[in-house]
């Protein structure tokens, strides 16, 4: 993604939420490889920290599947400035059965 102006608050920063909800995203993807067909998943718990505020250029998501038990799957992610720095996040999913 690339962050700038249209993604500001009225501090100049990018919005709290968009980061969030890249990070939720990038996480999910990393959960469709090992999800089965059929299976579905939705957002248990999510946590981020900013370390940095991001004001413009390019975020890199990197996630990581930290464990898939029979009921929850945690995962980890990385959002990475062009810049320099980093927020993380930590996620959580419930996995249901087929719909």
């Amino acid at each position: 993604m690339t962050a700038g102006n249209h993604l500001h608050n009225a501090m100049g920063t990018v919005h709290g939420g968009i980061l969030c909800d890249l990070t939720d995203v990038a996480m999910e993807a990393a959960f469709a490889t090992p999800t089965a067909e059929g299976e579905f998943f939705t957002t248990l718990g999510l946590q981020v920290s900013y370390f940095l505020p991001v004001v413009e250029g390019r975020l890199d998501a990197h996630t990581r599947v930290i464990r898939r038990g029979k009921a929850t799957l945690t995962s980890n992610a990385i959002l990475r400035m062009a810049r320099g720095g980093w927020l993380g996040g930590r996620l959580l999913y419930v996995r249901f059965g087929s719909l």
